[in-house]
């Protein structure tokens, strides 16, 4: 009897062109990871820079917003939203959501003693009264403009 299965085949080494593209599909995407890494940590030092404690400022209608005694309003458009102080000045960014560890982002504002501020949407307003001589912050992380009267701000 015959121990003889057949002739074995020589196997074929690949060639270096596919060890040299499998190299390059292992390599390309973890030389983005550090500078994903970079970014994301850039953008939660930003939103903690950006988040300040504070109390929700009062809410007024449209009609007690246009009836105050203050100064015309100066409005200014940011990412599609207007943005109205009657005093002071104001500062603007984007922040990236979830304290800055999402792609998604949002418009936020803060004011130097504002007045009064009106956040006006395609779809939706809200206007605020934060006492004369406050700071707030305005962020529309939800969708919805929500107003904290923060710590006084000296200078942007």
């Amino acid at each position: 009897m015959t121990n003889d299965y057949g002739v074995l085949k020589v196997r074929k080494k690949p060639p270096i062109l596919w060890l040299v593209l499998g190299g390059l599909a292992v390599l390309l995407p973890a030389s983005f990871i550090p500078k994903m890494i970079k970014q994301r940590n850039a953008n939660v030092a930003e939103a903690k820079a950006w988040s300040m404690p504070g109390e929700p400022c009062p809410t007024v209608t449209r009609a007690g917003y246009d009836g105050a005694a203050l100064p015309k309003a100066r409005a200014t458009e940011y990412e599609g939203v207007r943005f109205e102080r009657r005093l002071g000045h104001m500062e603007c960014t984007l922040l990236h959501a979830d304290g800055g560890r999402s792609g998604k982002t949002y418009p936020v504002c803060r004011f130097s003693s504002p007045g009064m501020v009106g956040v006006e949407m395609p779809d939706k307003a809200a206007f605020f009264a934060p006492k004369q001589g406050k700071s707030v912050l305005v962020s529309l992380e939800s969708g919805e403009p929500t107003c904290l009267v923060i710590a006084r701000l000296d200078t942007f």
